[in-house]
């Protein structure tokens, strides 16, 4: 394969064979969790092909073909948590993010909550204690959760995600649990599922159960509990068989609970009609009055986003209608009120918060006199007019609860909060809860019960053994990585996405988080949560990714650029539909030194290039070539390299081989790049996030996380299963510390998972 070298000085890359060909939109650079993840998967699409659930049931058992990993001997993966995490600012106990709740009509101590990819959990003792109800479900991102009116026993559930919708019923509060398959009046399957109602009149008897069903642009009705579906209602310019819709997006629907024949459904501009130029921002009202039969549309208001997060809530009281919506404009959740089954609107005065969050959250109490928005705190108001705080420990609240003795219940990214009364205060209320989102991991090299994890809205946080987990620099936490030459040896680093631009942190144990950035270019693109990797031979010398290489000499007391921006990099495929198409890489999004070389230097960037450096980063070639094959065009999640060799590396990817820009999630050189050896064999079309490479053994034992738990293989094309104890989460970082004899997983969606002795059950 041709390589290029290219210089530091060199100020964009263009890569020949894409002239004559269609170069996809740039892509935005994420500045949330949720756009982040889904990138990683759909890149260079916009979005993801249509998924099934691709592991057989068969693979969640590892059937030991191999030889014992590294030198352990411990049976299967213990949880560590976190469970919770505690803050010391705030004297609260975090968990993560929370979508969902229900809670119990009659008990005050039952409810349910769904998290982000951490499946649902049930407390029986009003938070105390969680237990997860759905150990066994695969990807278990939650979407809705709602207990039958008549009978609490039977407890609907929802997923949505890369991977499509599943319905779920437990027939016994969560102690087991059945699929069931939807399909619409078409016979379509139905793919996307945002929210299921009950209406009380008929329910009780799951057979006999009416639900609506909302997707993004139709509104389904079932009679029966979810087996036959009547399309009530579809978006206009809608294409039969498309998965989201038409001309508008269906955001939120309720029922009024007085009146359950009432529907009120609300709607934003999903795309700009043919002939127009710019979409219609309006929100727009449909109700009916006949439980689906006939629909009135009315305008509510213009608003100055196209795609606002909007959420709609009745009351019981005269059913007042509230909606909410984001106003990036504004900076706030704003909200209107009709009283008259939406013919007229009056806009709310909402507060302004300090800063301003991606959700939306509303909920009118059960005696409908006062109301609850949630963003970046939780605010109420008895007139609409005067609000106030009910003071919320954690920011980004998602969703809005009340327990059987009218208590407020709140969700969201710090987990679950409870207030006994109506003004406050929100206490937490999560034992035992462990849905932390890692990003990285890492382990003291000499104290095994010393741990480091980067968590999504959590922060970086430490863990201490039988200290538990603690806080130690909030926010976004990123990648993290302890520096075993720091005096005291409790020092480390970590990245984190903070006020919309990278920067780097040097923390003391016991002391400050330092913000080291002179010398980068905050400007430059650069992902939600960039990587680092620190060479193992000069721990001073840390390499950061972005639009451009960064690396430093001094623990990031100065940076330096070590090569040219690869925004405008091209690598491109050949669509048998649209023809030949090609991708930018934006930024570079992995890397790694050589445990064997210091001058050996990979990268990954978003479009699937992998550059090399044999100089310590004075030069670089690009060797995955402008075309896809063998490395496809998708993002590069992780680059290992032999900690012998400096000449053979693994490289993973994200995406989907039906994406069409190539195929293969695991690929070896031995060779420094030259020639590439595709080592996905039966792996099928997985996500693969992380890879780790077995220091003890030849040939090298490769252990793989993907999005449903980890792999391994000899390097034969044969892959088993690794998941004895472990839950099918994406795993997102594997590392393996000698000196402790530990192998620690962590996971997007449920902690931290080990094998060791020392952690064995």
């Amino acid at each position: 394969m041709t390589r290029r070298a290219l210089g530091v000085a060199a100020a964009v890359v263009v890569l020949s064979g894409c002239s004559r060909s269609r170069t996809l939109e740039p892509f935005p650079a994420p500045d949330n969790a949720a756009d982040f993840f889904n990138l990683q998967r759909a890149f260079p699409r916009r979005w993801n092909p249509e998924q099934p659930f691709p592991i057989p049931p068969e693979v969640r058992e590892a059937r030991g073909r191999f030889r014992p990993l590294f030198t352990l001997t411990a049976p299967s993966w213990t949880s560590l948590g976190p469970q919770p995490i505690y803050d010391r600012s705030t004297g609260s106990s975090f968990a993560g993010r929370v979508v969902v709740l229900a809670a119990h009509p009659t008990d005050i101590n039952v409810m349910y909550a769904g998290a982000d990819i951490g499946g649902v959990w049930k407390t029986t003792n009003g938070g105390n204690s969680w237990t997860n109800v759905t150990p066994d479900l695969a990807f278990p991102a939650m979407r809705t959760l709602v207990l039958d009116p008549v009978n609490p026993n039977i407890v609907y559930a929802s997923t949505y995600s890369t991977y499509g919708t599943q319905l779920l019923r437990s027939p016994d509060a969560g102690g087991s649990w059945q699929a069931v398959p939807l399909k619409d009046d078409a016979g379509r399957a139905v793919t996307v599922l945002y929210k299921v109602l009950i209406d009380p009149r008929r329910a009780g008897a799951p057979d006999a159960t009416t639900l609506y069903l909302q997707r993004g642009g139709w509104l389904y009705r079932s009679d029966d509990g979810g087996k036959t579906l009547q399309t009530i209602l579809s978006m206009p310019g809608v294409i039969p068989g498309n998965t989201t819709g038409g001309d508008e997006f269906i955001q939120d629907v309720a029922l009024d609970p007085r009146s359950p024949d009432r529907l009120f459904l609300v709607s934003t501009r999903d795309v700009c009609p043919s002939g127009c130029t710019t979409p219609d921002r309006a929100i727009m009202i449909y109700v009916s009055t006949d439980a689906g039969g006939h629909w009135t549309k009315r305008r509510v208001i213009d608003v100055p986003d196209i795609y606002p997060v909007t959420r709609v809530a009745v009351g019981p009281l005269a059913s007042p209608i509230v909606i909410s919506f984001r106003d990036s404009q504004a900076q706030k959740i704003r909200a209107m009120r009709s009283t008259d089954l939406g013919e007229t609107w009056t806009e709310l005065p909402t507060p302004i918060p300090s800063s301003y969050a991606w959700t939306n959250a509303l909920a009118l109490n059960p005696a409908g006199d006062t109301m609850y928005i949630g963003n970046l705190s939780l605010n109420r108001s008895t007139n609409g007019t005067t609000w106030l705080s009910v003071g919320t420990p954690h920011p980004d609240e998602t969703a809005i609860a009340f327990d059987a003795q009218g208590g407020v219940l709140m969700a969201g990214d710090g987990g679950v909060f409870r207030a006994t009364t109506a003004v406050g205060p929100m206490v937490a209320i999560n034992g035992g809860l462990s849905i932390a989102e890692c990003y990285a991991i890492a382990a003291h090299p000499t104290q095994p019960y010393k741990l480091l994890i980067g968590t999504q809205d959590n922060g970086s946080v430490e863990f201490l053994g039988a200290g538990g987990w603690t806080m130690v620099f909030g926010g976004d936490g990123g990648e993290v990585l302890f520096d075993p030459t720091a005096n005291p040896a409790a020092a480390y680093v970590e990245t984190q996405w903070a006020n919309g631009a990278y920067t780097f942190r040097y923390c003391t144990e016991g002391g400050t988080c330092e913000q080291r950035i002179s010398g980068l270019d905050r400007n430059l693109l650069a992902p939600f949560i960039p990587r680092f990797a620190i060479d193992s031979s000069n721990p001073s010398t840390v390499y950061l990714t972005a639009e451009r290489l960064y690396r430093t000499d001094n623990k990031g007391t100065l940076w330096a650029p070590v090569t040219p921006s690869v925004k405008d990099a091209q690598r491109c495929w050949n669509d048998p539909v649209v023809g030949r198409l090609c991708a930018t890489a934006g930024y570079f999004s992995a890397v790694a030194v050589a445990p064997s070389s210091s001058q050996t230097v990979y990268a990954g960037t978003r479009n699937g290039d992998v550059w090399l450096s044999s100089s310590g980063g004075s030069t670089w070639t690009s060797v995955a070539g402008p075309d896809a094959g063998p490395l496809p065009v998708r993002y590069v999640r992780q680059i290992a390299v032999d900690p012998d060799d400096a000449g053979t590396a693994y490289v993973v990817y994200s995406g989907f081989d039906a994406s069409g820009a190539g195929n293969g999630h695991v690929f070896r050189t031995s060779d420094a790049g030259r020639t590439w050896t595709d080592l996905s064999g039966d792996l099928g079309d997985l996500v693969v996030n992380s890879i780790l490479v077995d220091p003890d053994t030849k040939p090298r034992m490769l252990y793989i996380g993907t999005d449903f738990g980890i792999m391994r293989s000899d390097g034969g094309g044969h892959w088993e299963a690794f998941n004895n104890g472990l839950p099918s989460v994406p795993v997102q970082h594997l590392i393996y510390n000698k000196g402790t004899q530990t192998l620690l997983a962590a996971t997007y969606g449920r902690g931290v998972y080990a094998i060791s002795n020392r952690f064995a059950r």
